[in-house]
Order: C-alpha cells, then structure tokens, then sequence
C-alpha cells in the first residue's frame, strides 16, 4: 500500500504538468522566489507552474479579458465541478480504500492546477543493492505552494497516508515534521519523505533532498540556467517552463546500453548532437506566447537534417492570400531531404541507396521520366499550402498547394509526359468497358500559363483537380480558378504583409516554417457544430449519471471577441532551432483558440471517467486470468479443468484450481477438494470470493463471477479433457481464453459453469449496449470484441483446432444493428457509431 501511495503522489504530479499550461479560467500568478530557487544548479528535468490567480477584465491581456468573462468563468466552473464529480464517481464504489481516494484525490488534482508547483529529477543511479544485487537511487522533488488551498490539500493527503499508516514513520529534519515512506527493507529506492514547510508541501526523493530543498528555499537563489531560460524566452507573465538535459541523460544512460552498435546507432541518427530541450510559456502584453529551444551543438546530423533550416522571405509568401483560414509555407529541399535520408538508411542497410535507384529506373522504363532528375531536381525549396478565408465548411474547396521551381521548361516536359500517359490509360479503360464514365485532362490558356484540369464525365464528379506551372510556381488545386488566383495575385497582397506574419520575416533570423490561422473566422465557423455536438454529448454523458449544464456554453462572440490572429514560426540558428507561438489561449498553440472544442472534448471524458475506471480493471483483472490459467499451464504441463469425483462429476470450478496462481493459497486451502461447491462446508466459501472475480461494470450478485470461459468439444474447456498448449494449432493469439459475459449468464464462481457455446446462438450472453464484449486470449492479450462480427469468425474465435483463418480487422466492426435481448424489456436495436470505452489505454 505505501508503493502504491508513493506511486499516487507521483500521478499528481504528472496531472500537475500535463494541466500547468491550461489555466482554467485564470490568469497566472506572480512567480514565486522560493520556488524558483527550489531548483538544482544541474538536473536531467525540470517542470513549473506559475498557478492560476482570477482573471482581472481591466486587463490589456486579450486573453486574460477572455478568462474574465461572466460566461467564460461560467463555463470553466461546470467543467471543473464535472471533472470533480466524474472523479469521484471513478472511485466512489467499493470499500474504504476507494472511498477515501474519493473524497481525496480531486481536491488534489485541483490544487496542481490552481497553485504554483516546480518539479525536478536532479540525478538518478543505478546501485548495487536491492533484489538481485541491483536498485536504483538518485535525488529529485516535488514543491507546491499550497497557499489558500492548505486546508483541503492537507486533508486530502492526511486521509490518504492512514489508509496504511504503519507505512510511514514520523522523523524530524531541518525543523520539519516528515512522514517517511517504508517499502518494505528487501526493497532498493530512494528515501521519500513528505512533509509541510509552512504553505509548502514537499515531496522529497532521495537521502539528502529534503535537506537541500530547504537550503535552497531559505538562501532564495535562482539557479543560473533557469535564469537564462527565462532570458532567453522573455515574458511579462510565466505560466509554465520545461527542460530537458538530453546530454546529461544519454550520458546517464550509455553504461547502460547493450552494446555500442546501439550507441553508434543514436549517434548516426544525430540523437547526441542534441544538448538540452527547454520551453517557456505565458502571457504577453497582447496575448499568449510559447518558446520552445532545441538547442544543438550546430551540427545537422542524422534526423536534424530533414529539419527546414533555410529562411523565408516575403517574397517566398506571394502565392498566399492575405485574408487565409489557415496557412503554411516552409523552406524544404526534397532533393537535399532524400540525399540525407539515403545516407541515414545507408547507415543501417548499406543496399537503401541501390533500391531506390532501382524503384526510380522502374517508373522511368514505365513513363519516361526520372522522378528524381527531371522532377524533384527542378522543384525549388518554399513550400505553401493555405485554406482561404471564408466558412471551413466550404473553403477547403479553394484550397491550394505550390512549390517554387527551378527549370520550368524541363519540369514542364516531364509534367507533360505523365500527363500524356495517364490520358492514354484513361482511354483504353473507357473503351474496354471497364469504366462506364470517362475522364480527359483539358488544357486553358490564361494569360501566359496553361491550366490543366481533370474533366470527368458520366458520373457525378463535383471537382476538377487542376494544376500549372508557371515562371516561378508549380500549382495544385481542387478548382482550375484557385489555380488561376494563385497565379494572378500580386506581391503586395499575400500573408507576408499582415502584421503577425510581417513582423518574424522581416527579423535577421527569419524563420523557415510559418503556420498562421484566423483564430477569430475559425471559431465562428466552427462553432454551431461545436454545440450541437455538446449538447449530444452532454445526452449520453447523463446515462452515466452526469448532467453537464450545456447552457453554460458561451455564445460566440462573447469567445471571438477577444481572439486575434495567430501565428507559430520554426526557425534555425548556430544554436539549434527555435519554436515561437504567439497564440489567443494558453496550451499548445492556435488551434486550442477554439475553447469550447476543448468541452467537447471534456464531456464525453466526464461522461465516461466511471466507465473508463472500470473498463481499466475489468481489463487488467481478465489479464491477471491469463496470467492465473498461463502459470498453471506451465506447472502442470495442461490447461486447468474443472474438479471431478471418480464417477465424473463435476464438483468445483477450473477457477479454484488457479487460487494458487492469484495470491489466493488461503483461499485454495480452505477448499474441500472432493465435495461440492455447495457441500455444507464450500458453500460458505463464496463469501472470499477474490476481487478478481469480480465485475465493477454491472456487478453481479454476491459471490458471483461474470468471468467465464467457453465450454465444449474443441474448445479450451472441454469437460474432464485437459487442453494442452502444443494443442492449440489455431495459435494462442487466436484463441478466447475467457470473457466478460452479461450479468444474466453469471454463476457462482467456485461452481462448475461456464457458456456453454451455441454454433446456432455464438452471441448467447455476450450481447451488450456498447456492442463490444471483454475478452482475454491464450497468449495472454486482451480485446475489445464487436458483435458486428461475423458467427463463423466468432465460432473461430472459441476453438483451439478448427483450422480457421481470423480476419482480425473485424474485431472493432460496428455492430450492424445486431439485436440485444435486454432483462425486462422489450429487444432494442441499437448501432454503435462511438465507443467510449476508446478513450481507455490498454
């Protein structure tokens, strides 16, 4: 139990960095000096947030404006109180354990995101001491600033360590009171001590980290690379910093790497000329800013060199309109990309570079043309792609794709060539019948180019992908005219001359990638589908018991109103490379411009956060099964089969024989092996049923287990025959082991019983609402399963030797209207069109 709370402590603190840079509805705090100088003068991570204060409307923080909107505030407490509640309903059933986490856990999660917190892992060691001769140890910590949330926090926590208070023993340091985690003395970790420094919470790792922390808090310096990060990344107000010594960690790790070909492999892929990442997030006079440095020792190594590294000029935005949805436009020499990808590949397949000469010889003694000589070498580096202004719904029909080039009159050649070609194949399919339509390629002259355009007949085609090239651009587009319009634009109306974009080209570094979006149109044409698929979200979330307001939904303008333009630049320096956003709302960028995405996102998590939380145990309890069943296997040389008398009746269920193999030997022992399940001395025995056995999505009846294998010839589970291994020709992977069955179908766990399988019914039992069943396979791997597929693939599925072929691509198929009998009503149909139980890792 105290792992498993020290464990805890470490998910709130991955929570904490995973929400620092998304304040709900806040705008951040005043950094803290104490904090700042919590941090080491050297460490492998680094992570801080500022915390989150109110949002002041007087503000010239466009966002901060946002944030400090009535309705905006409205919409941030609904979120939290669902994200609240949907945590406590994850943990709310069961016995006190999960009660306590329950009440516990989600004023935590609040205060790491309501309050100032720095992490940091300053080393890590192997050593070796501990089980098998080996342990780890090192030094790293956590800090939060509890301030106004002491109260709760300390609470939360306090109720956490007495669920196993003999865990942890009082000791007191540096006039501080700690608790002191004991995992048990055959176990080699770091020292963990917790405990209050005034408003501040620590969590110490490591032998002398509670010391230093306390050192470092009282002398209040700021370590010199933090202070250069922030110099470097300038901001009025901090919301978050990250960094990441990459060099340090492969030092770190290289004594521990197999071998040095891996070693040399990191280096060929230019991994060791990385130095450190570190980032820089928060408010700028305007609005938001995030800096990101991948800092380099200069060199374009392995993977860095299919980084853009060239800059742009205005000149190279001319193809794009002034007013675009979104757009993007980058330096990217392909012929110097496939170069440096030849010698990476070459690197580990010395033939690369001859198989793809001999894939370009195929394509030329087919066409005519050499891809790479007649193509891709006439082809210049700037790269554009935009989405013009307008609705998104429909823009996307004017949206273009150019590339600069090199010889137009060589390229055009080759264009011509394939051109030729492709007209040729469509005619001879036309007239061997094989389409009932047609298709040609037209050609218009407009002004001194000549547009090219697919023309489709006899079918209902409503594009003509077109394309040109001209003096100084090679042109794509779903419509000849926007082909047309990139061609006739002039200089001085393209995205180079709005102020966002200006600005960064005009810089002595510019950048090699701009990205730009019209945050203010996109949210107002998004948003109508945004709330109509909250408000159907919202319907389901309620079966789940949860009823998230939707009129707490701001209306649009009151969003749109405080947004801007924003744009994300990439850019190249003797130093590494650069990522700058200058974005409407914190996070990752522009497009989380669009707030209530995010609650579109956030109500179905809501809706599904008890679901989930049981789906997660259902599948790792069916993993322990295998793993139960496997290990017996592997003892015994058979599968487990149920428990007969000498007249070959059937007296206890295959899963009391696995008691043993699940931490059950207690249990096991109790058992009368030669009577009934429900002789006067099992019977009792239902009442230990192990959690195991147990289904938190719809619980069966006391001492009932809706776990179950399949039952019959050919199958794992065959009466008194027990299967072997070697017997399973079908293949372990292919093989059901057990499954979650519908509660109807549930039997008393130590009797004899499981679903008896019906080639004319294969579904017997399995039917449910989300048309997906659990089930666990002989190699020990766990899937979702659809009713949607087919009864033979099913039949496939229950034996061991049939000899079948599984399409495996059929196990996530929607289920097709299948019909499921439900207990005291009437048969519903039903078609799954979203499964929530996706949102679950496996």
């Amino acid at each position: 139990m105290a792992t498993g709370l020290v464990g805890l402590t470490w998910i709130w603190i991955m929570l904490a960095g995973g929400v620092s840079a998304m304040p709900l509805g806040g705008a951040p705090l005043p950094l803290d000096p104490a904090l700042s100088a919590v941090a080491p003068q050297e460490c492998l991570w680094y992570g801080s947030s500022s915390g989150q204060t109110d949002a002041n409307p007087d503000s010239e923080n466009e966002t901060e404006q946002l944030f400090a909107e009535p309705q905006v505030q409205r919409l941030a407490e609904e979120i939290e109180t669902q994200i609240m509640s949907a945590l406590g309903m994850a943990t709310q059933r069961g016995g006190r354990e999960e009660q306590v986490l329950a009440r516990s856990v989600p004023p935590l999660i609040k205060g790491v995101m309501l309050r100032p917190f720095v992490f940091y892992i300053e080393d890590v060691e192997v050593t070796d001491k501990g089980p098998g001769g080996q342990g780890v140890d090192g030094s790293a910590a956590f800090v939060i600033n509890a301030g106004e949330q002491k109260e709760e926090i300390e609470k939360a926590i306090n109720n956490l360590l007495q669920l196993e208070p003999k865990a942890f023993r009082e000791e007191q340091l540096e006039g501080v009171a700690w608790k002191r985690a004991f995992l048990g003395r055959d176990i080699s970790t770091p020292v963990v001590r917790m405990g209050w420094k005034g408003d501040y919470f620590i969590v110490a790792i490591g032998e002398e980290t509670a010391k230093t922390v306390l050192e470092r808090m009282e002398a209040g310096n700021t370590p010199d690379w933090l202070e250069e990060l922030r110099s470097e990344h300038p901001l009025e107000r901090e919301l978050a910093v990250g960094y990441f010594n990459v060099a340090r960690v492969l030092e770190k790790v290289r004594p521990y790497v197999e071998n040095e070909q891996g070693w040399d492999a990191a280096n060929k892929l230019g991994l060791m000329s990385i130095e450190a990442i570190h980032t820089r997030s928060g408010y700028d006079a305007v609005a938001c800013k995030t800096m990101m440095h991948v800092k380099t020792d200069g060199q374009r190594k392995g993977l860095l060199g299919l980084i853009p590294y060239k800059p742009l000029s205005k000149r190279d935005l001319q193809a794009i309109p002034k007013n675009p949805l979104l757009a993007v436009a980058k330096r990217v020499d392909v012929d110097e990309v496939i170069d440096v990808a030849l010698r990476i590949a070459s690197d580990f397949e010395p033939r690369a570079k001859e198989q793809f000469e001999q894939g370009l010889w195929q394509v030329e003694s087919q066409t005519g043309v050499n891809l790479r000589n007649d193509i891709i070498k006439n082809l210049d580096d700037v790269w554009i792609a935009y989405l013009p202004g307008g609705d998104l719904m429909s823009s996307w029909l004017g949206s273009a794709v150019a590339v600069k080039v090199k010889d137009r009159a060589r390229l055009s050649e080759a264009i011509d060539k394939i051109v030729a070609l492709a007209q040729q194949q469509m005619q001879q399919q036309f007239q061997n019948g094989r389409r009932r339509g047609g298709a040609t390629i037209q050609e218009n002259t407009v002004g001194d180019h000549t547009i090219y355009s697919l023309q489709v007949t006899g079918e209902a085609f409503p594009f003509s992908p077109a394309w040109c090239v001209s003096d100084e651009w090679l042109v794509f587009g779903l419509m000849p005219q926007t082909v047309r319009d990139v061609l006739e634009r002039e200089e001085e109306d393209s995205l180079a001359d709005v102020e966002v974009v200006r600005e960064p080209l005009a810089a002595s570094d510019a950048p090699s990638v701009v990205f730009y979006v019209d945050t203010p149109r996109l949210v107002r044409s998004v948003y109508p589908w945004v709330q109509m698929g909250v408000q159907a979200i919202a319907s389901q979330a309620r079966r789940e018991g949860l009823n998230f307001d939707t009129t707490a939904l701001p209306s649009v303008e009151v969003i749109a109103k405080h947004l801007q333009p924003g744009v994300s630049t990439w850019t190249h320096k003797r130093d590494g490379f650069h990522f700058t956003s200058h974005h409407s709302l914190p996070g990752s960028g522009n497009m989380m411009a669009i707030a209530p995405m995010g609650v579109a996102l956030v109500v179905p998590a809501v809706g599904s956060a008890r679901l989930a939380a049981q789906t997660v145990t259902e599948i790792n309890q069916l993993k322990q099964f295998a793993l139960a069943v496997l290990n017996y296997e592997s003892a015994h040389g058979e599968f487990p089969t149920d428990i007969y008398d000498d007249d070959g009746n059937a007296l206890l269920s295959w899963r009391v024989k696995i008691l043993p193999y699940m931490e059950a030997q207690n249990i096991y022992d109790r058992f009368h092996l030669d009577e009934a399940w429900d002789s006067d001395h099992n019977k009792p025995l239902l009442e230990m049923m192990p959690d195991i056995f147990k289904s938190p999505s719809g619980e069966a009846p006391a001492g009932k287990t809706r776990f179950l294998s399949f039952s019959g010839e050919g199958m794992i589970m065959n009466g008194e025959e027990a299967a072997q291994f070697r017997s399973i020709t079908d293949g372990s992977s292919n093989t059901l082991l057990v499954v979650q069955a519908n509660i109807d179908k549930a039997v008393e766990w130590s009797k004899p019983g499981d679903l008896k399988f019906d080639p004319q019914s294969p579904f017997d039992g399995l039917l449910t609402e989300t048309g997906m069943f659990l089930g666990v396979f002989c190699d020990g791997h766990v899937s979702r399963i659809s009713n949607g597929i087919d009864e033979e693939t099913m039949k496939a599925l229950v034996t061991k030797d049939g000899g079948e072929i599984i399409d495996h691509n059929q196990m996530n198929m929607n289920p097709q209207q299948r019909v499921m009998e439900v207990e005291d009503a009437e048969a519903v149909e039903f078609d799954v069109e979203i499964d929530m139980i996706d949102l679950v890792p496996q």
